[in-house]
């Protein structure tokens, strides 16, 4: 079943490239990726600051910090940083669906140019009609994927960089484990494909 699964993912996502290919072309691929390049930085520098600082402030008399209390700030750094994960996950899928919303205008014969769709004017749209708030709509997807996955990384990630290689002064020689990236898998949920 699992070699079943893999390949019908596989033949899944094959078919969303080909797709979005065709009706979009070559930079159609990249399309709302100007939004996650312009946020990452602010996302990543907000979790691991708080992870740190949580780690910091949440270490026993001792200054034994406890897999629960690692837990804790793992989770706590996943919940900063949705404050700037959900408005750019909102604005990258949109920015996706406008590919294929142009596609749709375009076999449809409508004459004229299909409407054209920024991440500035999407922001500008949601802020104006539903205020901040607007642009915070799938909050809670955003916390369940994004604290979730924090409880579990900074844990993992501090025990098995305590297991790894030291310097002669007993410093740190850091390494990274690197999970599998969903390609496009952003696409798949909004009947992209």
């Amino acid at each position: 079943m699992c070699t079943y699964l893999s390949k019908l993912i596989f033949l899944v996502r094959l078919d969303c490239f080909k797709k979005t290919y065709r009706a979009e072309g070559y930079f159609g691929m990249y399309r709302g990726s100007g939004v996650n390049i312009l946020l990452i930085t602010p996302e990543k520098a907000i979790k691991l600051t708080a992870n740190d600082f949580f780690r910091h402030h949440f270490r026993n008399i001792e200054s034994k910090l406890t897999v629960t209390r690692e837990m804790a700030a793992g989770g706590m750094a996943g919940l900063c940083q949705i404050v700037v994960t959900t408005p750019m996950e909102l604005l990258k899928i949109q920015l996706q669906d406008a590919g294929r919303v142009a596609a749709q205008h375009a076999a449809s014969g409508n004459p004229g140019a299909p409407p054209k769709i920024s991440a500035t004017a999407i922001t500008l749209k949601l802020l104006k009609e539903k205020g901040i708030v607007g642009l915070y709509k799938g909050t809670t997807a955003t916390m369940l994927r994004d604290v979730s996955f924090s409880v579990c990384y900074f844990p993992l990630f501090a025990h098995l960089n305590s297991l790894g290689p030291r310097k002669k002064d007993g410093s740190d020689i850091y390494f990274t484990i690197t999970f599998p990236l969903s390609w496009r898998g952003a696409r798949l949920p909004i009947g992209r494909c």
